[in-house]
């Protein structure tokens, strides 16, 4: 958003290829970053801030977790997206490192924090999750659906089959995994009034063993999601590169016009009994 004519060509291919919401970092607006946000309501688009919650990322610590000048920064830049106009808010990196040790306070970190947020703002918000959440809490990092879900709108697995490392059978099968993992994390949140929305891979990286093109793999997690009945996705590329993820949106045709998998067949498909799904 902060480079004015990258931002608005990137902003128009989007919607040509009838994508209907954009996901933009966060932290605070200078005059580029606001022609491009007008621009994408122009566009009729959903604007969604993404807000990094422990800047540390992966090392985040409790120093920078309970830090009251950290949290009372991230509530500040929530509420500096509301009223700017962003439809929504999506907090990335709300998780401990995943070197540290299991402590069931961290679980209680995150849903405060969550549970201030949601006083702070009026507009929906949600969270993204490890991908591996979705199979179950992640006790290291403090991530728990069931513990975040009662503060959200949105939980946004990630489910980025080439960080199933080591896994040979969800590396192979884009398609698999993502359906897979979203049937699980649904089964966590039904009961809440929360929405299914996992990102998905639109990135070339450990692709070797589902042995398909970049086209074919992004194409295959978009059907998975449709089969699982999610509430739609989020394709991630960290270069902003979509062109193969826009020529697969314009070929793929109207999105969600069917209805999705019986419950059953998945289990079937998966090869596992639905009492082991519903974890």
């Amino acid at each position: 958003m902060n480079y004015p004519e990258r931002g608005a060509a990137l902003l128009q291919q989007a919607k040509e290829a009838s994508v209907n919401t954009v996901v933009c970092d966060f932290n605070g607006a200078n005059p580029a970053y606001l022609k491009n946000f007008n621009r994408a309501k122009e566009l009729g688009l959903y604007r969604i801030a993404r807000i990094v919650v422990f800047e540390e990322g992966l090392g985040a610590t409790y120093q920078t977790a309970e830090d009251p000048k950290n949290w009372q920064h991230k509530l500040a830049l929530s509420k500096q997206a509301e009223d700017l106009g962003f439809d929504e808010i999506q907090y990335d990196y709300i998780r401990f490192s995943d070197r540290g040790t299991a402590d069931p306070r961290k679980k209680d970190i995150i849903g405060k924090f969550l549970q201030d947020a949601r006083a702070t703002v009026k507009i929906p918000i949600g969270a993204d999750v490890f991908g591996s959440v979705a199979y179950q809490p992640h006790h290291i990092i403090g991530q728990d659906l069931t513990r975040m879900s009662p503060h959200l709108d949105a939980v946004s697995p990630m489910l980025y089959p080439s960080h199933f490392y080591g896994d040979r059978l969800r590396l192979s099968n884009p398609y698999r995994t993502v359906l897979e993992g979203s049937t699980l994390g649904m089964n966590k949140i039904h009961g809440y009034q929360v929405r299914m929305i996992p990102y998905i891979q639109g990135f070339a990286m450990n692709m070797g063993y589902a042995n398909i093109s970049l086209y074919q793999y992004i194409k295959e997690q978009i059907r998975a999601c449709e089969d699982a009945g999610t509430d739609g996705f989020f394709v991630w590329h960290a270069g902003n590169e979509y062109a193969t993820t826009f020529a697969v949106l314009k070929d793929y045709g109207a999105l969600y016009q069917k209805p999705p998998l019986p419950k059953t067949e998945i289990y079937q498909y998966l090869g596992v009994t639905a009492n082991v799904l519903l974890y």
